[in-house]
């Protein structure tokens, strides 16, 4: 008999991009795979892919509680549909609903931790509260779940809060990429440099992240603001769009005074990033967020592209330094500079860090690898 697997996401767009490949690799290892989704537009995509699909509604304003009531409804009504073996749940308010809905059941609960954002980042008084709170809630969770699979050491390290639970606790560095999509040898890059007005001899440095403040937006910007004083042929250009729900989302202001500047692009979102790291020389990734590992830098190790990014969890695991790429302490606009400045002033390093980030990819963050890692998890069940 089969045995069916429901994963649970907060974000149907999220799942689509960086969950439905590993649905779909369930599946052809013999699994029943359902989805759980917020109804936010994804639901005919996901389904055409073969897989089953329930949405829930999830209003960013709402009490948490209140929330947790809509789930519980669809949840109920889904487990009538279908007996579920294996609840695997992704980010935070999923693992809350996964565990607090299925303390009295024989379900096998699965957390997956994709990072502890900025609670356990920032030293505000306020954030320090907030890291309090989030630490006895993580302790409830992993005490009721079967199995808790964490992104880097450094997560491992805050959520072990009792030695005997180390055994509940799985590392899979990373959510996997499609090395075979993000390939460079697929895409025509004269032609983009032409369909996007860049000039063939500029150098392209490259940032996708949703924009939050603590994605180090301001310190990038800042920093190629006097850049392009030195290097006149240096471009920045910035993908992702403003996360509303978020207090800390970068203003709309600070963008279009950004825009306004020559040589630096805000762009929004695309969906051609494929391209866009195409025609990227360096990726930079300034984030002082406590990220997993985060999915943008995988795409540009896997397109072949020298990394930037700070030395914190789950970034640094994506840079052997002066190999393919440089780490530099989060929060310094200097540091930025100084890392492009090496990257434009030693061109001749350009060929090997472009393969050592393919490497790199191939070798620890594919899909393959990562995905034969989680499965080994349910199978260990």
């Amino acid at each position: 008999m089969k045995i069916n697997v429901l994963l649970i996401e907060n974000s149907g767009s999220d799942f689509y991009k960086s969950r439905s490949k590993f649905a779909i690799y369930l599946k052809e290892n013999g699994y029943n795979v359902i989805v759980l989704i917020p109804h936010d537009g994804y639901f005919q995509k996901i389904t055409d892919l073969g897989l089953i699909v329930f949405e829930y509604h999830l209003t960013r304003n709402k009490k948490l509680f209140s929330n947790i009531y809509q789930i519980h409804l669809v949840l109920k009504n889904l487990f009538k549909k279908h007996e579920v073996n294996i609840v695997h749940s992704f980010r935070f308010l999923p693992n809350f609903i996964n565990v607090t809905l299925n303390l009295f059941s024989k379900r096998n609960v699965i957390i997956h931790v994709t990072g502890l954002g900025i609670a356990y980042s920032s030293e505000n008084i306020k954030y320090k509260i907030y890291k309090k709170i989030s630490n006895f809630v993580y302790f409830f969770l992993i005490i009721f779940s079967k199995k808790v699979i964490v992104q880097n050491h450094e997560d491992l390290n805050d959520l072990l809060f009792l030695s005997n639970m180390k055994k509940k606790f799985v590392l899979v560095k990373g959510s996997g990429v499609d090395t075979d999509y993000f390939n460079s040898i697929h895409v025509d890059i004269s032609k983009i440099k032409v369909d996007l007005n860049i000039e063939s001899d500029e150098i392209i440095f490259t940032c996708v992240t949703r924009l939050i403040w603590e994605k180090g937006i301001k310190e990038l910007v800042n920093a190629f603001i006097k850049i392009n004083k030195i290097h006149s042929k240096t471009r920045l250009l910035v993908i992702g769009d403003f996360d509303a729900s978020n207090p800390r989302s970068v203003s709309e202001e600070f963008v279009n005074y950004a825009n306004r500047i020559s040589r630096i692009n805000f762009m929004g979102n695309r969906n051609d990033v494929r391209n866009i790291l195409a025609i990227t020389n360096g990726f930079i990734y300034p984030s002082y967020y406590r990220e997993g590992i985060p999915r943008s830098i995988l795409e540009a190790l896997s397109m072949g592209i020298p990394i930037i990014t700070t030395n914190m969890p789950g970034c640094k695991l994506t840079v052997i330094p002066n190999s393919n790429g440089f780490l530099i302490p989060p929060k310094s606009e200097d540091s930025i500079i100084n890392a492009i400045e090496q990257f434009i002033l030693l061109p001749n390093q350009f060929e090997s860090m472009k393969m050592s980030s393919r490497l790199l990819a191939l070798n620890e963050f594919s899909n393959h690898i990562i995905y034969e890692q989680i499965l080994q998890v349910y199978i260990d069940l």
